[in-house]
């Protein structure tokens, strides 16, 4: 069983049986569980594909513009998450300074007042909702990644500085 080239029905088979023999489910292979794990799996690979032809899209797209390839450089962010960003944010240029940024994300935080009461500070989220998922995936990847700049404390806070601070 070892190879691209090996018939998907005999792979499929010897699964199947090796499930049968381990764990005691009697299931038929054209049994309605087994047909909805091939729909799932067939679901997955279209959307796969749709990703890997937006990726591909995105990089011709933009592949001369400087934005582009510093959003690039950032950890966690991809082709679709610059492609997001560029098009949400309608030019990086536009903002003078990282705050205005995540002012305008609704990354920016705030706090509840009302005469002698102070709530918490939170996100204010008043910004764009879409942009501010985006980042959100991003940074939830760039957490992961073995290897970041995201994981020392020191530079956490250089998201903005990576987006508007390049172009000063």
């Amino acid at each position: 069983m070892v190879g691209r080239k090996v018939a998907k029905a005999q792979l499929l088979g010897d699964v199947y049986e090796t499930a049968r023999g381990s764990i005691r489910l009697p299931v038929p292979p054209d049994a309605p569980a087994v047909r909805m794990f091939r729909l799932v799996i067939g679901e997955a690979r279209g959307l796969i594909r749709q990703r890997d032809a937006i990726d591909a899209m995105a990089e011709t797209l933009l592949s001369d513009s400087v934005d582009y390839k510093l959003l690039l450089r950032i950890p966690g962010i991809g082709p679709i998450n610059a492609l997001t960003i560029l098009a949400e944010a309608s030019g990086l240029l536009r903002f003078s300074h990282h705050r205005q940024f995540l002012k305008f994300c609704g990354l920016d935080l705030a706090t509840q007042q009302s005469g002698t009461f102070r709530g918490q500070t939170k996100l204010s989220k008043y910004g764009n909702a879409r942009l501010r998922r985006t980042l959100w995936l991003a940074g939830q990847v760039a957490i992961r990644q073995r290897e970041n700049s995201f994981r020392d404390t020191r530079l956490s806070l250089v998201v903005g500085s990576h987006l508007c601070g390049a172009y000063s």
